[in-house]
């Protein structure tokens, strides 16, 4: 059976139609991948925020660039830079609070994304007792001045940020 051109013409504009659905679900869906992902971020550190005030201990994130992880512990603050004194715990699942960042997804600025009064760098914030961010030098309780991180796909970024005075972690 011949195919006519009228056919072929109402087919490829089925297909144009279809495609049209598809791409803005596409980006919708990597929107949502991304903020997913922020959540995720946002969650590590609301997690040590809230066991440094629950527990009275001071509590870390720490992020390794090499391996793009993040990891939340207990900090021994007795030592500069702060130790790894024991593995911190989700309260629900019970799993260690470690999480490598996915392919695709980035953070800025990295390594050292929070920065700390007089010049202070830093991969890690430390939540003291009453859950304000420090740097974890002994002795120094320096507010962090920038503790945000841009959580990026490519296309679009979601901040993370951490208030220097509560410790209180949003995503913008």
């Amino acid at each position: 059976m011949p195919t006519s051109m009228v056919s072929v013409v109402v087919g490829v504009a089925l297909l144009a139609i279809a495609a049209s659905a598809v791409v803005p679900s596409a980006a919708q869906s990597r929107q949502e991948s991304l903020i997913a992902e922020a959540l995720r971020l946002q969650s590590i550190y609301d997690i040590a925020h809230r066991e440094a005030v629950r527990t009275g201990q001071p509590h870390a994130v720490t992020y390794d660039d090499t391996t793009r992880t993040f990891e939340a512990f207990v900090a021994d603050i007795s030592v500069s830079p702060p130790d790894n004194a024991g593995t911190l715990h989700h309260p629900v699942t019970k799993q260690p609070v470690i999480y490598t960042l996915p392919n695709g997804i980035d953070v800025s600025p990295a390594p050292d994304p929070f920065q700390f009064g007089g010049g202070v760098d830093s991969a890690h914030v430390i939540f003291d007792a009453w859950g304000m961010p420090y740097n974890g030098v002994p002795g120094n309780h320096l507010g962090v001045l920038n503790g945000t991180l841009a959580v990026s796909n490519g296309n679009s970024s979601v901040r993370v940020v951490i208030n220097a005075h509560t410790g209180r972690v949003i995503l913008q």
